[in-house]
């Protein structure tokens, strides 16, 4: 006849209710900047792109049109090629350069464009020194 032991609880050891609520207490908010972070990047980087876009787009124009482009149709197509992506009230007006030196030789074009993108979160990025906008700046050059 076999006799089967019992099993006494270890009282004390199993004292563990609580303890992942309290591990995700601490985790979330550091998860959650990161995520923020991420995502922030990812905006201004995307913001970045349309704006080197919108400077390439413009100082082909200017290239292409042999001199007969000006400062206001530049910067109107400035503000149509950023349209998908940004607010065009936020782009300030062009730097347009119709004779630049590029290596010695003249006659190239060049445009900068600068555009205040809106920051959801301004804590996360320190360059912004607390300002709600970052300007992003971008500049082509074609002869």
């Amino acid at each position: 006849m076999l006799v089967q032991a019992r099993q006494l609880p270890l009282r004390g050891l199993d004292r563990e209710n609580g303890v992942s609520m309290v591990e995700l207490a601490i985790l979330m908010p550091i998860l959650t900047v990161i995520l923020f972070g991420i995502l922030q990047f990812g905006l201004l980087f995307a913001g970045y792109l349309t704006i080197q876009n919108a400077a390439v787009v413009c100082v082909r124009f200017a290239a292409l049109s042999n001199q007969n482009a000006s400062a206001s149709d530049l910067e109107a197509l400035a503000r149509d090629s950023i349209v998908p992506m940004l607010e065009p009230a936020n782009l300030r007006p062009p730097v347009i350069d119709m004779n630049s030196t590029i290596g010695g030789v003249g006659g190239a074009k060049r445009v900068e464009l600068t555009y205040d993108m809106p920051l959801l979160f301004p804590f996360l990025v320190p360059q912004a020194g607390g300002q709600l906008v970052f300007p992003i700046h971008a500049t082509a050059v074609m002869r």
